[in-house]
């Protein structure tokens, strides 16, 4: 997947907005790339450019975090499957779905199929991914805030 174009805005020294360089685009693995993170639990420090500052400097910050919240973009490929990897995250992830469609299996077996346009909220549930197309690939764009482990959910299919 290649990097997505990213444009940022801030503030020059008169205070007016502009647009400023962008953060630097993490990819975590060959389909998942970190736009932008945040560090912490309060609100975020725009001064000085504080905050794309502290991103960059963390060199790994993982997918989920454990503080703060996480932008990202995924894809999958044509025929991507990945119901032998279902999995739990500890945290609300609210997915954009940008290119393509994308079904979305729950533990429990159900299942949707999300379109171009659609949002998901999904709040710590054990999921997998199937791209249903033969021919393209589909893509969301993913804001990811940690959660507390879900009482009563059950580890195993």
């Amino acid at each position: 997947m290649s990097a997505p174009n990213i444009i940022t805005t801030g503030h020059n020294s008169d205070g007016l907005s502009t647009f400023i360089d962008n953060p630097k685009y993490k990819a975590f693995s060959p389909h998942v790339g970190i736009l932008y993170g945040t560090v912490g639990d309060g609100p975020i420090n725009l001064n000085d450019n504080a905050d794309i500052s502290a991103f960059e400097a963390h060199d790994n910050p993982g997918l989920i975090p454990k503080e703060g919240s996480v932008v990202l973009v995924a894809e999958w490929p044509p025929g991507t499957d990945s119901i032998a990897k279902i999995h739990r995250t500890l945290s609300v992830d609210v997915g954009v779905m940008i290119e393509g469609e994308i079904i979305c299996q729950l533990d429990s077996g159900e299942t949707r199929l999300l379109k171009k346009g659609d949002v998901l909220l999904q709040r710590g549930t054990k999921h997998a991914w199937k791209n249903p197309s033969t021919s393209e690939p589909a893509r969301m764009l993913c804001f990811v805030m940690p959660s507390h482990s879900v009482k009563g959910a059950k580890e195993t299919a």
